[in-house]
C-alpha cells in the first residue's frame, strides 16, 4: 500500500539496488560534479559542490526514515561496482498553476511547495548513471524494476518521470517503461516534461 516501508533491496537480472549509505558519499560527490551527468538535473544544470551532495545524501537518509521513499544505489551483480542511483522520490505539483504561462510549479519533497498552495503528490521514478556505464541498458533495467515495485508491490496509483525535453536518452527510457506524456511542470526556473503510468 502507498507509504509502505522500503525494501531491503531490489534485484534485476544484472543489478542489485540497495539503500544509499554514508560510505557512498565520495562516489556521489564525483558523480554530481560531472557536467555531463548534471546538465539535465534540477536547478540550473551546473555541477554541484561537495557540500551540496553531502546535504543531499543526509536528506535521502532522512527520507528513508521519515517518508519511506528515496533513491537507492545501483550496483552491478557481477562485480559489485557502484554505477549510479535510481528509485522513488516525492514531488509536489500545484493543482492550480500560479505561473503566467499556466505551467504548474513542481517541488521536490513532502511539504516543499511554498505558500501552502494545494498540491498533488506524485511518486517519481528517476535515475542517474555514471558516464562510464551509460548506454548499456542499466537505466532502463533499474527504473523498470522501480516502476514495477511502486505500482504492483507498494500500491501507488501512478508513477511519473520528470524529464528535460532535450534529454533524449531519458525520454526513450520512459517510453520503454510504458510511461506516457502527461503535460509539463516548471521546476527551479526550467520547464520539464511529465510522463506517467497508471497502476493496472
Amino acid at each position: 500500500m502507498p507509504g509502505a516501508l522500503l525494501p531491503d533491496s531490489l534485484e534485476t537480472e544484472h543489478l542489485l539496488l540497495r539503500p544509499l549509505a554514508q560510505e557512498d558519499l565520495e562516489f556521489f560527490v564525483a558523480l554530481h560534479a560531472d557536467e555531463q551527468v548534471v546538465r539535465y538535473l534540477g536547478s540550473d544544470g551546473t555541477p554541484r559542490p561537495p557540500e551540496v551532495t553531502r546535504e543531499w545524501l543526509a536528506k535521502m537518509l532522512r527520507w528513508y526514515r521519515e517518508d519511506h521513499i528515496g533513491p537507492y544505489a545501483i550496483t552491478r551483480k557481477r562485480d559489485g561496482a557502484l554505477i549510479g542511483r535510481s528509485g522513488m522520490s516525492l514531488f509536489e505539483f500545484e493543482t492550480t498553476p500560479s505561473t503566467a504561462n499556466g505551467i504548474p510549479l513542481a517541488t521536490w519533497g513532502k511539504g516543499s511547495m511554498p505558500g501552502n498552495r494545494p498540491v498533488e503528490r506524485n511518486v517519481e521514478i528517476g535515475y542517474v548513471i555514471h558516464p562510464d556505464f551509460q548506454g548499456q541498458g542499466h537505466a532502463t533495467e533499474a527504473s523498470s524494476r522501480w516502476v514495477e515495485y511502486a505500482l504492483e508491490q507498494r500500491g501507488e496509483p501512478h508513477v511519473i518521470s520528470i524529464i528535460h525535453p532535450d534529454n533524449g536518452p531519458s525520454l526513450r527510457v520512459a517510453e520503454k517503461n510504458g510511461l506516457e506524456r502527461r503535460g509539463q511542470v516548471r521546476m527551479e526556473g526550467r520547464d520539464y516534461l511529465v510522463f506517467r503510468k497508471l497502476r493496472g
